[in-house]
Order: structure tokens, then C-alpha cells, then sequence
């Protein structure tokens, strides 16, 4: 409504860490209903905030046994390890290329900062999470930041931020009446996960 989105408008919500905006785009929602020819227009969106609710406080103090027994159930406990510094170290190599400028629409926000609490106005037009420089072994020098014998923290944990995208599709008919431009072709897609311990590989695998 906020946007100025008739009431009148269908709309579904979808929550599926990490990849609701791709569930929702490509094979859950929007692009289904335009080969069903139930909709010639559809938004996907999609929408994480790691600020809200996901702290240790989210988590219940004990799991179930049974579900920790299962090998891959326990091994979604442990921290993000090597292939996380490989991502990491990948992404800034990109990042400083300038191989993502096109794919983030700048935007003006306010920014605390921590030390002098003075607010300011910032243009946010890149990833500020990426950390360039890690290693495999630099995040074992730090201290853990939920429990004093646990495994997390700043190194392999995620940062807390919110990012936002969409994508408009539009059956190819409309389009070339008076639609936007085609830039893509939607033919098939699904939503897979992938195995615990290379969970940042669950990105191209989808």
C-alpha cells in the first residue's frame, strides 16, 4: 500500500531464508502464474533483514536429540569455515573490479555511527560486508561473541544488514506492446538447498 499498490493487487508473501525472492520470481509464484496464464505482470521480490530476529536469543536453548543425531542436522550447528574465506576472498576480488556496480542500485540511508552516535546521511552503493584479506586462518584469532566456549563469531558469522531486490516479469506479448525492454528469458528454475557444510554454495546450485 506504502508503494501504491492497489489493494485490489494479488499478492503472496513468502518467508524461505535466502531465497524467498528467487522462489517467489522463478519457480514458486510469478513466473508459474504467467505460463498458467493467470497474470500477464508479476513483481518478485525479495527482502532479508539479519537485523531482526536473529541474534542467539532466535535459537531455543536445547535441540532434539534425535534431530542432532542425524550427521547432516548437526553439521548445520557448525560455523561457516574454508569455503566461506574462498567466497569471501572471491567476492572482494570482484567487488574491486567493479564486477557488481551494475547489479546494485544505489540508495540514500542513515547511518549511525557507533563511536560519536552522530547520524548522517550516507549513499549506500556497494556491499559493506564483504571483508577483503581473510584467510582460513584469521578468524581463529578471534573471540567467540555468543558463548565463551562457542564457535561463532565475527569471521564466520553473518553480518547484520538488510538488502532488498526485485524483478519485473512480464509475459513476452505484453512486453512487446508497450512493455520495458527484455533483457532475460525465464525457460525453468527451482529452489535447492545444498549440504550444511558448504552452505554458501546453495547460491549457484539454485
Amino acid at each position: 500500500l506504502y508503494a501504491a499498490t492497489p489493494h485490489s493487487t494479488a499478492i503472496n508473501t513468502l518467508s524461505r531464508h535466502c531465497s524467498s525472492g528467487l522462489a517467489l520470481a522463478d519457480c514458486t509464484q510469478v513466473a508459474n502464474q504467467i505460463r498458467a496464464a493467470k497474470i500477464d505482470i508479476g513483481i518478485g521480490p525479495g527482502l532479508e533483514d539479519v537485523t531482526a530476529g536473529y541474534d542467539a536469543g532466535a535459537l531455543p536453548e536445547k535441540f532434539s536429540d534425535a534431530v542432532i543425531s542425524n550427521r547432516e542436522s548437526d553439521e548445520c550447528m557448525i560455523p561457516i569455515g574454508r569455503l566461506r574465506c574462498q567466497v569471501v576472498r572471491k567476492a572482494a576480488a570482484a567487488q574491486k573490479a567493479g564486477k557488481f556496480k551494475r547489479k546494485i542500485v544505489p540508495g540514500k540511508a542513515m547511518w549511525l555511527d557507533p563511536k560519536s552516535a552522530e547520524e548522517k546521511d550516507v549513499v549506500v552503493d556497494s556491499e559493506g560486508d564483504i571483508r577483503g584479506g581473510v584467510t582460513t586462518e584469521s578468524p581463529c584469532k578471534l573471540e567467540p561473541a555468543i558463548k565463551n566456549d562457542g564457535s561463532n563469531h565475527a569471521g564466520n558469522a553473518s553480518p547484520a544488514f538488510a538488502g532488498a531486490s526485485a524483478i519485473l516479469l512480464v509475459r513476452r506479448r505484453r512486453c512487446k506492446e508497450n512493455g520495458p525492454q527484455i533483457l532475460c528469458k525465464v525457460v525453468i528454475g527451482v529452489a535447492v538447498g545444498a549440504p550444511p557444510e558448504i552452505v554458501d554454495a546453495g547460491r549457484p546450485l539454485s
